[in-house]
């Protein structure tokens, strides 16, 4: 479980084993599987897996960096990296875009639809 202190809106929508957005969508695609909970930004400088029997187990990005620094973990091959792939609806990059400018005038840079514009 992650610590509700430190997101304490968010916490009752993404705390627990079977909250996680990542873990829905994937329950979504048809997959069964058991959640291990572990807390908000977790280290990983011990073992989470370490004495379960598991075929695959899968982690995100952010967490498949952490573990590089764990010499077990890194060398496990049962452990699969989930990309992120965010899409933002266009309308949410002009408003963003329109907020900044109006904020502090135009941005010496600013990611307009994908493509970087200096």
């Amino acid at each position: 479980m992650s610590d509700s202190s430190l997101k304490p809106r968010s916490s009752v929508l993404t705390d627990g084993p079977h909250r996680a957005p990542a873990r829905a969508m994937l329950r979504a695609a048809g997959l069964t599987f058991d959640a291990i909970a572990l807390a908000d930004h977790y280290s990983y400088s011990a073992n989470p897996f370490a004495d379960r029997a598991f075929d695959w187990a899968l982690i995100t990005e952010k967490d498949a960096v952490k573990c590089r620094a764990n010499a077990a973990l890194a060398a496990d091959r049962r452990i699969g990296v989930v990309p992120l792939v965010a899409r933002l609806d266009t309308g949410l990059i002009d408003f963003v875009e329109a907020r900044l400018k109006a904020a502090r005038g135009t941005p010496t840079e600013v990611m307009s639809h994908g493509s970087a514009t200096a």
